[in-house]
């Protein structure tokens, strides 16, 4: 990685001096950059005797091409004074006769005549024609490669010679010769010196002029290609020899040099699947791709110039007359342009990071710069866009089938030897999908493998066009972690994490840990709240777990200044962490707390239930294995991360190496079918969220009726945190299926943040379980008695299936007696993804076990082995006697017509009955309403409804506005809080008689 590069001065002259050595070896030629890697840690200018240098740094070359002045080409002046017999070469003649080989002004104007043909403009009139050659050379690669081994540099790296070919005009029956040719005459643009043996280069050169020659500047009335006519019309009609000896040029460098291109980039491909897979998904990334190929390795290694007056560079003086060889190939792994040099990075030049932040890509010298800016760059960068991707697609599956040999070229860093195949498809499960699996003891541990193993992996956050890998998350995590504690966070110290969906939730949640420290993501109301309002409850978390600091975005600077009025002790780290780092992070063991989880106030004041990291492990593993996720499983979610089902759902699947995209919750809820179009898009296999948040896909489905969602990946909607309704499992699969979904695609789970996340899971895959039972016979006789779904008082139950990996789960009765099926009894877990216990409160913890066995205060009935949850032992009503769930005259409710969206509220007059004016034995129903003028008509209904379906009669109904009734922070009612509201006045109702 970038800080792990060494600098210059850290290698001494000796040991440069064997890397240089070294560095012209044909091993050397053949992998130059670590040796190129040991010259940059000594400097970025090396003198090699008295009028030699190599010059290496990235601003150090880049000094060097833009000061022709001072650093002209090897011209015909400098060849005169080293090599004084080069005229006695005719492929030393051409290639210094060409304009690569002349400054301004004898380059001109025939060079910009170059640039105009060869320029995006021009080639764009040609880019149909390339594609369809370049179509057929990559379709031709792909059958070569499913009938067996097949060797890249046997066929598709003729392409370059075959596109150069067509745009000029020559016939394909004449490539071989012109590849022989070209192959030949660059013998002599290898920093040959005096003496080489050119003979094969200049018999190749005389053999080419004589062939383009009459191509060129013969019959002015012969036909000729658009390019080539342009060509010849524009270019000075007294340098007949000038345009012959560039063509040569052009055909030999272009088809080298591109050449070696296409072969690294299609060795990437083959050698590094996800880069393909990339490709595939992401076509707009091509030009980017091609980019990191020519910097990462580049096609030519070096170039050469000479020094016409005495200068400084690099801190080395240079005399005049001095040859500087210019290392392109170092300058593209210096450190100083580029971070983590030797990491092939396909969003480095693009312009949105994987992060999805908008960059200024880096400057790239691989093509040259300033006046000698190469004139087939477009030409070599347009290629590279068109065939990676064709390769990526087309040739799916292609991979490296033996050793590769690259040329022992100088200058050229091409190849003699690529053998690729496509495995033929092998009929059963030859490779089955992998189990999902998290490595590590600790949570940090487990993001350090993650990142070592897969470091391009990780969450993205489509709300702000960012992505995360696990690499750039370990590394600032890491460095969050040491400005912590050096911010003041000790061991064991209980942090507050307040930010939005992004990057920044799990770089401070790490963080923390890293500094073992345990983490809370303090709840924000999904579509706000004003600050005085979230700064009491916060203030309530604050105290509840004696925190000392807690870390925060900028976006919530006045919810931070208020929490602060109200607790000026308080201390506050923003994000990013920066300041002062300590020198070492302090040691974590999975017996140390990592998350302390506030439940969401539904049922009660919220409680601080306590996560240590071997607990947290055990939920996670849980999660995946009992769901049987695999490695070809991602997740989208929008549930909020303060909640136990955003944050360690998106938690395990991330750090199994899976692909998590995380929504804002407000995001989904003003735009559900969007969510859909990108599940399609990005072919996701899991969901989580509340039975409400289905409902809400479904309804904005049938209201929008999209076209053209492909949801035949999606195998996993994980339905939990409140109760899942069989209505809303009946539409949301039939909907679904019109897309391509699964019938099994719906999964009702069972979980509580005392279980991190987890309990119990159907069988992935299989059809939600729904019984209709009795509801009378449920509500007084503590067991079912299952009835036809149409008959008079029917209760729809769904399972949630049975208890998931590692942990045990018993229904108790009131004695504390374990009960059979078909009786109902408290839900009971034990396992070791269950919680100690409650921060600072050993009454409640007290409370909560019953010999090491977890009371949830959830009830359920197992039938056949299957849970399933039937209410919660505190909102049981009794009127008259009779046991009455709130759930039952919820569902009652909502068939009401009037009642908005479902939205309502039931609970015991005996918890506000003083209040409320009414005696103990009441039923009280809160239900919204868009119509307020029908408010009464409509109470009136509820209650008779009520009555006649639950036969109870002490009933009072209370109607009141949409958007009264209060929700926690992860969307669901509160029965309490609205008890509360109406007891105290404080919102307007019509009530029924």
């Amino acid at each position: 990685m970038a800080e792990d590069v060494p600098r210059a001065g850290t290698v001494g002259r000796a040991q440069a001096l064997a890397a240089l050595e070294a560095l012209w070896s044909d091993a050397g030629r053949r992998d130059p950059f670590p040796h190129v890697r040991t010259l940059l840690a000594h400097a970025p200018v090396v003198p090699i005797g008295p009028r030699r240098a190599v010059v290496l740094g990235y601003p150090e070359c880049e000094q060097v091409l833009r000061n022709p002045d001072v650093f002209r080409v090897c011209d015909t002046v400098w060849a005169d004074q080293s090599w004084p017999t080069w005229r006695d070469h005719p492929s030393v003649s051409s290639i210094y006769n060409g304009l690569n080989h002349q400054e301004a002004p004898d380059n001109q104007p025939a060079r910009r005549l170059l640039v105009k043909l060869f320029g995006p403009k021009q080639l764009t009139r040609h880019r149909l024609q390339m594609e369809q050659l370049c179509q057929r050379y990559v379709r031709r690669l792909g059958g070569a490669a499913r009938d067996g081994r097949v060797d890249v540099t046997d066929d598709l790296l003729h392409l370059p010679m075959a596109l150069l070919a067509t745009l000029l005009g020559f016939p394909d029956s004449d490539l071989p010769r012109l590849r022989d040719w070209s192959t030949a005459l660059m013998e002599a643009n290898d920093f040959n010196p005096p003496g080489t043996d050119l003979a094969a280069a200049d018999a190749a050169i005389c053999e080419l002029r004589r062939y383009l020659r009459p191509r060129l500047v013969g019959d002015p009335a012969a036909a000729r290609a658009d390019l080539t006519a342009d060509l010849v019309g524009g270019w000075p009609a007294e340098d007949v020899e000038g345009l012959v000896d560039n063509v040569t040029f052009l055909l030999g460098a272009g088809n080298e040099t591109s050449a070696a291109m296409l072969g690294t980039g299609v060795f990437l491909l083959a050698d590094q699947p996800h880069l393909a897979a990339l490709l595939r998904d992401r076509p707009d990334l091509a030009a980017a791709f091609t980019r990191e190929v020519l910097r990462y390795d580049p096609p030519a290694k070096m170039t050469g110039r000479w020094v016409t007056r005495p200068t400084a560079l690099g801190g080395v003086r240079l005399p005049q007359g001095c040859m500087v060889v210019v290392q392109v190939a170092a300058a593209g792994r210096d450190p100083r342009q580029y971070p983590d040099p030797d990491r092939f990075d396909p969003f480095r030049f693009a312009p949105v990071s994987a992060d999805g932040v908008a960059q200024e890509p880096p400057r790239s010298l691989t093509l040259g710069v300033g006046p000698h800016y190469c004139v087939g760059s477009t030409l070599a960068q347009l290629t590279g866009e068109i065939v990676f991707p064709l390769v990526a697609r087309v040739c799916a599956g292609l991979r490296v089938a033996g050793p590769v040999v690259r040329a022992a070229g100088m200058v050229v860093h091409g190849w003699d030897r690529l053998p690729v195949a496509i495995p033929a498809p092998v009929h059963g499960p030859v490779n089955p999908p992998q189990p999902a699996r998290i490595e590590g003891a600790t949570l940090p541990d487990a993001l350090r493998r993650l990142a070592v193993a897969a470091p391009d992996t990780g969450w993205v956050f489509p709300g702000v066009s960012q992505r995360l890998t696990a690499a750039q998350l370990y590394r600032g995590a890491v460095a969050a972690g040491r400005g912590l504690v050096a911010a003041g966070v000790r061991p064991g110290d209980r942090v507050g994490l307040l930010t939005p969906t992004g990057p920044d939730l799990w770089l401070g949640a790490f963080g923390i840990m890293l500094a073992a420290g345990s983490v809370s993501a303090l709840p924000m109301r999904p579509m706000g709240e004003s600050p005085q309002v979230a700064a009491a409850r916060i203030t309530r978390i604050v105290d509840a777990a004696g925190m000392r600091l807690i870390v925060a975005h900028p976006r919530y600077e006045r919810l931070v200044r208020a929490v602060r009025q109200l607790r000026p002790g308080l201390r506050c780290v923003p994000l990013p962490v920066a300041g002062d780092r300590c020198d070492r992070l302090p040691d974590i063991t999975p017996d140390d707390l990592a998350v302390v989880q506030y439940t969401s106030g539904s049922t009660a004041f919220p409680k601080g239930v306590t996560l240590p990291h071997a607990t947290v492990l055990a939920g996670l593993r849980a999660l995946l294995a009992s769901s049987a996720v695999t490695g070809r499983d991602s997740l989208v979610q929008w549930v909020p991360h303060h909640h136990d089902m955003g944050f360690f759902t998106a938690l395990g699947y991330g750090l199994a190496g899976l692909p998590v995209h995380m929504f804002t919750s407000t995001d989904f809820i003003r735009r559900p079918v969007a969510f859909l179009e990108y599940l399609s898009r990005q072919q996701v296999t899991a969901t989580t969220g509340p039975d409400h948040g289905y409902a809400l896909m479904t309804e904005a489905v049938d209201r929008s009726d999209p076209r053209g969602l492909d949801l035949s990946r999606w195998r996993l909607a994980y339905n939990g945190a409140e109760p899942v309704r069989s209505e809303t499992v009946h539409r949301f699969t039939e909907t679904v299926a019109r897309f391509g979904a699964a019938a099994g695609v719906m999964y009702p789970v069972y979980g509580l943040a005392e279980a991190t996340l987890c309990a119990a899971f159907p069988p992935p895959g299989s059809l939600a379980r729904i019984v209709h039972v009795d509801r009378q016979v449920l509500a007084a006789g503590g067991h079912v008695r299952q009835v036809a779904a149409d008959a008079d008082g029917a209760r729809p139950l769904v399972s949630v299936g049975r208890p998931v990996q590692g942990l045990r789960l018993r229904l108790v009765d009131p004695s504390g007696v374990e009960v059979h099926d078909g009786r109902v009894g408290e839900v009971q877990i034990i396992g070791d993804s269950v919680t100690p216990g409650y921060l600072f409160d050993p009454d409640a913890t007290a409370a909560a076990f019953d010999g090491g066995w977890l009371r949830t205060g959830d009830l359920g009935v197992r039938l056949d082995g299957d849970l399933f949850i039937v209410g919660r032992d505190k909102d049981m009503i009794i009127v008259a006697g009779r046991n009455i769930f709130a759930e039952d005259a919820e569902l009652v409710t909502r068939t009401v017509p009037g009642v908005h969206q479902g939205r309502c509220v039931a609970f015991a007059a005996a918890q506000a009955a003083g209040q409320l004016g009414l005696d103990e034995e009441h039923l009280v129903v809160v239900a919204e309403s868009l119509d307020m003028g029908r408010a009464a008509h409509l109470a009136a209904d509820i209650r008779r409804r009520l009555q006649g379906e639950l036969g109870v009669s002490a009933v009072q109904v209370h109607v009141v506005r949409r958007g009264t009734l209060p929700r926690t922070t992860s969307g669901k009612w509160q029965r309490g809080a609205a008890r509360d509201l109406l007891a105290g006045t404080r919102i307007p109702t019509v009530t029924s008689p």
